[in-house]
């Protein structure tokens, strides 16, 4: 068995009769264009789909599951992703796949002489890791998931031990770069847990995965969501378990599971590293947040934008809302909350309106609000624009496009009492609800493939962020 990587969490994994792709994304940029692989990587597509012989999927997340680099394969080759993520399970059947197979943890499934078991994510049961084993050697792709004792006595539980491990190394920085401060303290704790998870399954070999990639549209996010670099990684390994071996991994090298394991450099057909130079992520907080700033389509006329927001606002959006749990809406109403919402434009003034959760029926106060807020939401207009019409997924617009601040409290006798979390900001409460299913909507359109019959029931994928 050789695993060759690709880029950021793509992954071949090749026997002598199987050629298994995990979580291909062969485009230039993903997450609806907000983030690039880092390093750079040049990529023979044609060669990579065409030698494809089994797809495995980890779940939805668009840097792992990209319909326009899946729908290249050949609709006949097998695929295994998680049963319980329907969206999945549906975008292969639109695309024609007659092979899918939506499997279980623990479920043991062979092909070829490669047998292949997810493993479970604690707390997200729709995220899946891998173990691959193949004439007695097994490797284990935690991909993005959470692991405890319990995720690893299972794994050890199925193998006697794991040869290499793929492990999860990156804590990124999420919520914090959207709610108050736009940062955070380093993640020490996310950070030892995958630490503890590496000492306690003590592979023989340990290959930082899984975080190849930068942001592409607003530099000073780089400085603030990666705090771990792969180097620190690779020595805090050695720190926690001495002797093992590590080995760093580049778009295009390959490892194979042994005594010791043999890495071969620049070994995968079909991918390269590329010679261009761009800045790695570089872990720095105190480098100041830059204002929020629309990066507009050049093809879209700006005064088209502005009208197509301010008509969701003034319908659809209140609609949604008044819709909204009672018990939800209560809650805002008792803590007082007086919400205000600036969708910032490339051209003209920001559309600023507020909501007084206080008053019957909801309905927007326009223009100058000198009330204190106690929480306000500002999204670039583009991003606003990219949700409504389903051309943006949820994740590509926390980063760089949207900021909340909150400070949602009650008074009481007894004092102030903090009710409000991160899914109290209402536009995101509505809109990501159905964000990401409304983007694989949009991608399957853009791929020539009929929208599908509308269903009362159809779940949606889950969105990545809390809100």
């Amino acid at each position: 068995m050789n695993i060759g990587r690709i880029e950021h969490a793509s992954f071949v994994i090749e026997t002598d009769d199987v050629v298994c792709l995990l979580d291909p994304v062969f485009t230039p940029t993903f997450e609806s264009g907000a983030n690039e692989f880092h390093p750079p990587v040049e990529l023979d597509i044609d060669t990579l789909t065409r030698r494809c012989t089994l797809l495995v999927l980890s779940h939805i997340h668009f840097d792992h599951f990209s319909l326009e680099t899946i729908a290249r394969l050949d609709r006949a080759i097998p695929v295994i992703y998680p049963r319980s993520e329907t969206a999945i399970g549906a975008c292969l059947q639109r695309l024609g796949f007659t092979g899918a197979h939506g499997t279980v943890v623990g479920e043991a499934i062979t092909c070829g002489a490669l047998t292949i078991m997810p493993t479970a994510s604690i707390g997200k049961p729709n995220e899946y890791g891998y173990v691959f084993t193949h004439e007695g050697r097994s490797a284990w792709a935690m991909v993005d998931t959470v692991v405890d004792d319990s995720v690893v006595a299972q794994v050890l539980g199925a193998v006697d031990r794991i040869d290499v491990l793929l492990a999860k190394y990156q804590p990124v920085v999420e919520e914090p770069l959207v709610q108050n401060g736009l940062g955070g303290d380093f993640p020490a704790e996310r950070y030892g847990e995958l630490l503890r998870a590496v000492r306690v399954l003590a592979p023989a070999c340990v290959v930082p995965s899984f975080s190849g990639l930068r942001f592409a549209r607003d530099e000073w996010l780089n400085t603030r969501a990666f705090p771990v670099e792969v180097e620190m990684f690779a020595d805090d390994v050695l720190r926690a378990l001495p002797g093992v071996q590590v080995e760093v991994l580049e778009a295009g090298d390959a490892i194979a599971p042994g005594e010791p394991p043999v890495v071969r450099r620049a070994a995968v057909q079909g991918v390269r590293r590329a010679e261009r130079d761009v800045a790695p992520p570089r872990w720095r907080p105190d480098a100041g947040v830059p204002p929020l700033r629309d990066h507009p389509r050049p093809d879209r006329p700006a005064d088209a934008v502005r009208a197509r927001i301010e008509a969701y606002l003034d319908q659809a959006f209140l609609a949604a809302l008044e819709r909204e749990s009672r018990l939800w809406r209560d809650k805002m109403h008792a803590a007082g909350v007086v919400w205000r919402l600036e969708v910032v434009c490339a051209e003209g003034p920001p559309i600023a309106r507020a909501i007084d959760f206080g008053a019957r029926p909801l309905g927007w106060r326009s223009g100058a609000d000198n009330r204190p807020s106690k929480l306000v939401t500002a999204i670039t207009a583009s991003a606003l624009d990219g949700l409504i019409l389903g051309e943006r997924s949820a994740y590509s617009v926390i980063f760089g496009d949207l900021r909340v601040t909150h400070r949602i409290y009650e008074v009481t006798r007894h004092g102030v009492v903090r009710t409000g979390d991160a899914g109290d900001e209402p536009l995101t409460r509505i809109l990501f609800r159905d964000a990401d299913a409304r983007f694989l909507e949009h991608e399957l359109s853009r791929l020539g493939y009929p929208a599908a019959p509308p269903t009362a029931d159809q779940p949606s994928p889950a969105s990545r962020v809390s809100a």
